[in-house]
């Protein structure tokens, strides 16, 4: 067997106890190792020998002539932070053999009861177990993964040269305070850390749960990921546009289809026209009845294009306030009931007294309900309902981030009180396995018509679940074949501003005002422009535009002020970034200039900005861009 020499140091002032020690370790029952000790009487003595090297263990006494207790140990680790110690107390000094450890000590054994087979194991383990955790110090010190070392409250114990380079700072300005960012609870997560010049490196983080220096501790393995989220996010934007690019394909022939039959009817009549130009016309009160069906169907078609073209981008202006769904019902189907007469269907109103209003846009509830309604006359056979009823803590579903991956990010339901709107129809039904496209665009859904030769758009349905997702509301349908179709939609109740949140959850008509993101590096001059605006609007304020894309997807804010001389990115560089990006190219965007150059730079070159203020700027100036820009 290979014999393992450990060269230690003995400290002990008194040489009974030190003759006994040296024989204790002279002793052949440890056969795997060999001790070799050096013996000094004192603290000064000992240190000098530790300063000479070749040390590998300290057997240290706690009571010497020049030094004891706990500060004995601190002094040897402050010149030797190598070599690992093994104190020395006295039978009734055990507590401090303990205090020693939890000082840096690797262990302790108490004069009187020490017996040598037990001595020199601790020294043997003691080497090892130092050795284990240099290498292991060594390991976190040259990995390229930043490593983080936090104790059980919190405090940052150690830092390696990695970490220092993720967070920009050096190790002694984080040791002993509070980790700098929000840990993650879960075994993994990502931490965003802002930097010093512009934007926000992106970490993930591992999280183990580890002791250091005989305490319970986390180990934050750290891997910066920006690279990698800039590469998906690049990936991802290919892909969407790609998808961008099949669906303005799948829509030009959608619509070269749907125009088609207009078209061809419009130019079969034309030519009767001009081949009849010598003699009698045939027929020409049925010619101009299917010329101006033919146009009709053509201006249906652009002005539902356009209509879903506006909700999607967001330039459509949703104006909620007090909606009398009541009234508004009655009055709709009274115009309804005339088209659906010459067809002999029935269509029914069923609502209750004291109905609920609602906030949303009554423009654009009209427009839902006619779209629905429009739709059931197609396929009904004698009869059409229309009901409403108020629904107490409704679940909707909020609106996710417009990036948000499926299954990713999704917001969570939220209650409220609704009143809910069903169109019911005693057609056909709509087939199982088209009930869950049916609001796509361009779907249309092969089930028995009862109005022959109508042919639809495939876009009315798409832009009512548009229009109703936009006032935070939800839509569905239900139906089974040969038991008609169900068309429900719920939007949230309205209460008054003094009411604020009532039985689940309400809408006040002016619980939400325009958002304003304004970037700014004048931290008082967005004081000021906050003061301004608070009442009638949401001001959120950036001092650089680092952070500027997240917050546009965090916020969706109604309008950007932009000051053009920042430091880092400019005003001009942010508006590129913004129009770059199809989710938020709609945004309107004020620029605040305080240079005349600046303001002819804008007027003459398309910078892509809406409109711009020249600083100072007036409060009623101001007041009155936003109003035109954003209506409050």
């Amino acid at each position: 067997m290979i014999e393992k020499t450990i060269n230690g140091l003995l400290i002990e002032d008194d040489p009974d106890d030190t003759m006994l020690l040296i024989s204790l370790m002279a002793q052949s029952d440890w056969p795997a190792f060999k001790f070799i000790f050096s013996c000094a009487g004192d603290l000064k003595t000992g240190l000098q020998c530790l300063a000479q090297g070749g040390i590998e263990v300290v057997l240290l006494d706690l009571m010497l002539p020049d030094s004891q207790g706990v500060e004995t140990v601190l002094t040897v680790r402050a010149r030797a932070p190598g070599v690992p110690i093994v104190v020395l107390t006295g039978l009734s000094d055990e507590e401090l053999g303990l205090k020693a450890v939890m000082h840096g000590a690797q262990d302790y054994q108490v004069k009187g009861s020490i017996d040598g087979h037990a001595l020199k194991r601790t020294i043997s383990y003691a080497v090892e177990r130092h050795r284990l955790l240099a290498s292991l110090n060594n390991i976190i010190e040259s990995a390229p993964d930043g490593m983080v070392i936090v104790d059980s409250q919190g405090m940052v114990q150690h830092v390696n040269p990695a970490a220092e380079l993720l967070f920009g700072r050096k190790g002694e300005q984080l040791l002993g305070k509070p980790f700098p960012y929000p840990m993650p609870n879960a075994p993994s997560g990502e931490l965003k850390i802002p930097q010093e010049t512009a934007g926000t490196r992106i970490v993930e983080a591992r999280i183990s749960a580890i002791e250091w220096r005989d305490q319970p501790a986390k180990l934050a393995s750290m891997r910066d990921i920006t690279e990698l989220r800039r590469i998906e996010q690049f990936k991802a934007e290919i892909l969407e546009s790609r998808k961008l690019d099949k669906l303005k394909d799948e829509l030009m022939s959608n619509v070269s289809h749907e125009m088609r039959s207009p078209l061809t009817i419009i130019k079969a009549i034309a030519g009767n026209l001009r081949e009849g130009l010598a003699g009698p016309m045939p027929d020409p009160r049925a010619n101009n009845l299917i010329l101006t069906q033919s146009v009709v169907r053509l201006e249906n078609i652009v002005d539902q294009i356009l209509d879903l073209s506006r909700l999607e981008s967001g330039k459509a202006k949703i104006h909620s306030r007090r909606v009398d769904v009541a009234r508004l019902i009655r009055e709709t189907v009274a115009g309804l009931r005339l088209v659906a007469a010459p067809r002999d269907i029935l269509i029914q109103a069923n609502i209750p007294d004291g109905l609920p209003a609602v906030c949303g846009d009554p423009e654009l509830f009209v427009q839902v309900l006619s779209n629905l309604v429009d739709n059931a006359l197609r396929f009904a056979k004698t009869r059409i309902i229309i009901r409403a009823s108020s629904v107490e803590a409704a679940p909707i579903q909020e609106a996710a981030p417009k990036n948000a991956d499926a299954g990713q990010n999704a917001a969570a339901p939220a209650s409220r009180n609704c009143v809910q709107v069903s169109v019911i129809d005693d057609g056909a039904g709509v087939p199982p396995g088209n009930i869950g496209d049916i609001f796509d665009k361009f779907v249309q859904v092969k089930r028995h018509s009862m109005g022959a030769g109508y042919k639809g758009t495939g876009l009315g349905l798409a832009i009512c679940k548009e229009i109703i997702e936009r006032q935070k509301g939800k839509i569905w349908a239900e139906s089974a074949l040969g038991q008609g179709a169900r068309f429900h939609f719920l939007l949230p109740q309205y209460a008054p501003r003094s009411a604020g949140r009532q039985g689940g959850g309400s809408m006040t008509e002016n619980e939400e005002k325009p958002k304003i993101l304004m970037v700014e590096d004048d931290s008082d001059f967005q004081a000021v422009v906050r003061g301004w605006i608070s009442k009638r609007y949401d001001h959120i304020g950036l001092p650089h535009g680092g952070d500027l894309m997240e917050e546009l997807e965090s916020i969706e804010p109604d309008l950007v002020i932009l000051d053009v001389r920042m430091p880092g990115p400019d005003g001009f560089k942010l508006c590129s970034r913004i129009r770059a990006d199809r989710r938020f190219a709609h945004i309107p965007i004020l620029f605040l200039t305080g240079c005349k150059d600046d303001e002819d730079f804008i007027k003459n070159l398309n910078v892509g900005g809406t409109a711009y203020l020249t600083k100072p700027v007036a409060r009623k100036r101001l007041l009155s861009a936003l109003n035109e820009l954003a209506p409050a």
